[in-house]
């Protein structure tokens, strides 16, 4: 059985909700064995009581994106969509993405990290042409 998670607590929600009904839908329609599990971000004690091995993430930000849940997932051993949540939380933060595409020596725009706030933003500056 499948769970599709959807919904949480970013500003995607809306967007969260009708991918994962989508998803949903689509499944179903397969003949796959599922059910949709609207996310609140302080429910997951009623996710982990329904019957399911595998999880659909259709979930957006924080929460959905940066490794919270698919964290969740690994320490109740159930399978999901997407990256781990090491991958996903290094990926929530553009400057560490940053660092490891170097470290691998991929193409990248020059960029500045500025501190905003006690918030770490990266801008990235890239001339066309170049």
């Amino acid at each position: 059985m499948i769970a599709v998670l959807m919904g949480g607590n970013s500003a995607e929600r809306e967007v969260s909700l009708n991918s994962g009904n989508a998803v949903y839908d689509a499944l179903k329609n397969q003949g796959v064995e599922c059910f949709k599990f609207n996310w609140h971000g302080n429910n997951l004690a009623k996710l982990w009581v329904q019957d399911f091995d595998k999880a659909f993430i259709v979930l957006h930000g924080r929460g959905g994106e940066d490794g919270y849940i698919q964290r969740q997932l690994e320490q109740h051993n159930i399978a999901y969509t997407g990256s781990n949540a090491i991958a996903s939380q290094q990926c929530m933060n553009k400057a560490t993405t940053k660092d490891i595409w170097q470290q691998h020596n991929l193409p990248l725009s020059s960029s500045i990290l500025v501190k905003l706030d006690n918030k770490l933003l990266i801008l990235i500056f890239h001339c066309l042409g170049q």
